[in-house]
C-alpha cells in the first residue's frame, strides 16, 4: 500500500504500519472509498466494482423479535428484522428472502427471533415493483448460470 493516505488510515485503524495488510472488515470506509473510486472513474477511467455474472452474495433477512402469521414486515432498519449477508449457495439453501423484497411482506408462518425470513414462512406484496423485477433478475441469474 503505497499512498500516504491509505497508510495513514491503516494506521489510524491500529493495522500497523504496512505495507501489506490482510483483514476482514464487515464494513465500508466510504469516506476513503467513495472519492478514490469516483477519482479513478473520472481520472482514468477505471471502475473499482464491476458486476458478476452470477451473483456470489445475497442479503437475507433474520426475524428481530417473534413474527406471527398474517403481520405485515415494516421498513429496512425497523422492528421486524435485519439484513445478514449470505454466500448465493447459502441463501439458496435456506430458501432465504431477500432483504429488498421484506418490507409490506406477510409472514406466512411463525417466525422465532434470529431465525431467517424465507419464501415459505413470507410472501412477498407482488404488487411491489422491486418484487417484479427481482422475479425477472432472479430468471436471467438463473440462465446465465445454466450457461
Amino acid at each position: 500500500m503505497r499512498h500516504p493516505r491509505l497508510r495513514e488510515r491503516m494506521s489510524d485503524l491500529q493495522l500497523g504500519e504496512g505495507p501489506y495488510y490482510t483483514f476482514y472488515r464487515p464494513y465500508h470506509l466510504t469516506s476513503l472509498e467513495v472519492p478514490l473510486s469516483a477519482a479513478a472513474a473520472v481520472l482514468y477511467g477505471q471502475s473499482h466494482m464491476r458486476p458478476l455474472p452470477v451473483p456470489s452474495a445475497e442479503v437475507g433477512a433474520r426475524a428481530k423479535r417473534e413474527l406471527a402469521p398474517g403481520e405485515t414486515l415494516d421498513a429496512i432498519g425497523e422492528y421486524c428484522y435485519r439484513g445478514f449477508a449470505l454466500s448465493r449457495g447459502d441463501a439458496i439453501a435456506f430458501n432465504a428472502l431477500p432483504l429488498g423484497l421484506a418490507q409490506g411482506a406477510k409472514v406466512t408462518r411463525k417466525i422465532a427471533k434470529d431465525e431467517y425470513l424465507t419464501y415459505a414462512n413470507c410472501a412477498p406484496d407482488e404488487r411491489q415493483q422491486i418484487v417484479q423485477v427481482r422475479r425477472a433478475q432472479d430468471d436471467w441469474v438463473r440462465m446465465a448460470a445454466a450457461a
